[in-house]
């Protein structure tokens, strides 16, 4: 799924402008040469796009799985999935920025599946871990490590992720907290992460990024509140 960056904004105040091009009596007395020079510099860029992917498949994801334990990894399929989605996305030449929930599967996912798009050459070379991404309900399997943990794990695997957005008691769900399982708190937090990749997005445009294109692995559950597209959203799949 990708989305205009401007149209999640329109409720806050942001208005997406539809593209134009400059057309006046002027123009006709120009050079074509001329011409297609003004209506270039005249002509805005395309609105920044946000694609957003779900986690590939987890350990929870197979039967059997035991629900008690906490921030599950992805299996062997998954890596796979992330496999062919680094070999078949089309715009990893184009990303600026990757996202990701903090949690394993979805971290994974995005170092996986989008290893070129980070070694692109402009694009930062550091996913960085959003809290207010993270999963919606307090069960164990969508409820991340420790950032100790956390910054052991991806150590280890030489993985190059941000976690500076991360603070102990990212993890906390209890539901008088930031991160409870309620409709409100997670509205609260989806509006939140687009707010800081808009922020985020508005600084590349300002260093001279134009029509920025960022990436965002989530969680099914989260993105129906990011996107607040609520289609299949009562589908639920270990695919």
């Amino acid at each position: 799924m990708s989305i205009d960056i401007d149209t999640l904004f329109n409720r806050f105040g942001y208005i997406r402008l539809p593209r134009f091009r400059l057309s006046s009596p002027f123009l006709s007395k120009t050079s074509p040469r001329k011409r297609r020079q003004i209506q270039s510099r005249s002509a805005p860029t395309m609105p920044p796009i946000v694609h957003c992917v779900r986690h590939a498949q987890g350990t929870h994801n197979l039967p059997g799985f035991d629900p008690t334990r906490r921030d599950p990894p992805l299996t062997e399929t998954g890596e796979a999935q992330c496999a062919e989605l680094a070999a078949k996305f089309p715009f990893h030449s184009r990303i600026s920025q990757v996202f990701s929930s903090p949690l394993q599967r979805t971290v994974a996912t995005a170092y996986l599946g989008f290893y070129p798009a980070l070694k692109n050459g402009h694009c930062k070379p550091e996913i960085l871990a959003l809290p207010d991404a993270q999963e919606t309900s307090d069960y164990p399997l969508d409820t991340g490590s420790d950032l100790a943990d956390l910054q052991r794990l991806w150590k280890q695997k030489g993985w190059s992720v941000d976690l500076s957005l991360v603070h102990d008691g990212w993890n906390d769900k209890s539901w008088d907290g930031r991160w409870a399982p309620t409709a409100r708190r997670i509205k609260a937090r989806a509006r939140d992460a687009r707010r800081t990749i808009r922020e985020m997005v508005e600084e590349m445009q300002k260093a001279g990024v134009q029509s920025p294109e960022v990436v965002l692995v989530s969680h099914g559950g989260f993105l129906h509140y990011f996107t607040e597209d609520w289609e299949d959203s009562d589908v639920y799949s270990g695919e």
